[in-house]
């Protein structure tokens, strides 16, 4: 049962690590490089913050 939890943990975890690094957009990759640590803005904060 224990070896089942695992296995299932294991799987997800290099779904995920497959989703990060094969799927993302060459946008993406570059946006984050420009960027380095932060996020690039959201549109819906760009139309509330008041200027």
């Amino acid at each position: 049962m224990m070896t089942d939890s695992i296995s299932t943990l294991l799987a997800l975890l290099m779904a995920h690590l497959g989703g990060d690094f094969l799927l993302q957009g060459k946008a993406w990759v570059q946006s984050k490089k420009s960027l380095q640590h932060r996020s690039p803005p959201s549109t819906s904060m760009l139309v509330c913050m008041p200027c």
